[in-house]
């Protein structure tokens, strides 16, 4: 059974689903990566942070810029630029998601901006995953020919446990780039 939710609806607001999700004491390991969608606020400093960039550095093949204040007014335009990315990383280092894996399934958490905190978004039986990429995180559930799903987590920390609990399951190595524009065709 494969069970995935949209973005506004979470497992843990249906106790059935919950019921379906082993107990701690059962969890192999944990992966915790930043899983957050980015909001404008977010992305707003960033932004206000490469205005200068662009005010005082030329473009290419020799275009001089908005404002020529030499050599200094980059080296402030690239600290600013870095102390306002360095903002946006602390202001959103709280929010992470992980990954629990379970001898059963593989269970994905993602970071809830309203309550603050990492709530179960879907989760996949081992059996369900039919094949997955030997260096790409996706996984192909149900069927071989459905969309490919991502794995949040890298394929070298997944794979062990894909050759233990999904020994069924085909591993591909194309190029996935190629694969989605097929796809799109």
């Amino acid at each position: 059974m494969v069970t995935v939710l949209n973005d506004r609806e979470w497992l843990d607001e249906d106790f059935e689903m919950m019921k379906k999700i082993p107990s701690e004491k059962e969890r192999l390991v944990s992966f915790w990566k930043r899983r957050s969608n980015p909001t404008f606020f977010q992305a707003l400093p960033i932004i206000i942070g490469g205005i200068p960039g662009i005010l005082f550095w030329g473009g290419r093949n020799g275009r001089k810029p908005i404002i020529d204040l030499g050599i200094e007014g980059r080296v402030v335009s690239l600290i600013f630029l870095l102390l306002m990315i360095g903002l946006v990383y602390f202001l959103t280092r709280k929010q992470k998601g992980h990954v629990d894996i379970y001898p059963e399934m593989l269970v994905f958490y993602d970071y809830d901006h309203y309550t603050k905190e990492a709530r179960p978004s879907h989760f996949y039986y081992w059996t369900d995953i039919v094949q997955y990429h030997w260096e790409k995180p996706y996984l192909w559930i149900g069927s071989k020919d459905s969309e490919p799903v991502p794995a949040w987590i890298g394929m070298c920390e997944l794979r062990p446990y894909l050759e233990q609990y999904a020994p069924h399951a085909e591993v591909v190595r194309f190029n996935m780039k190629r694969y989605f524009e097929e796809r799109r065709k």
